[in-house]
């Protein structure tokens, strides 16, 4: 075991955020996705590796593909803090097509 002042090794962080039971994306400025945890592919019917580099747009449901991605560069323009309870509801858009409710955080 690591002492306090250890920082977790890449292993340990990626183990981490796979046993995160909620679904966590890191999103670059662009848009893109550069990271994925395991729950995402459960949530969303694709594999993390799949998930990379795609436009984070691509799990919202198509009719609300654009005000998603005016909502993200309203965002990116001027980031704030926001707590928890000010998630968004949007359409979640799996890989089958079918659609579910998700709330971002």
């Amino acid at each position: 075991m690591k002492g306090p002042t250890s920082a977790p090794s890449p292993i340990d962080s990626r183990l981490l955020w796979d046993l995160v039971p909620d679904g966590l994306l890191v999103v670059e400025g662009n848009g893109r996705i550069a990271a994925a945890n395991s729950a995402v592919s459960a949530m969303f019917g694709h594999p993390p590796r799949d998930l990379i580099g795609r436009p984070v747009e691509a799990l919202v449901a198509p009719p609300h593909r654009a005000d998603h991605a005016t909502q993200r560069r309203r965002f990116e323009a001027s980031p704030h803090e926001r707590s928890l309870d000010e998630g968004q509801v949007f359409d979640g858009y799996r890989g089958d097509r079918t659609t579910f409710l998700s709330l971002i955080h």
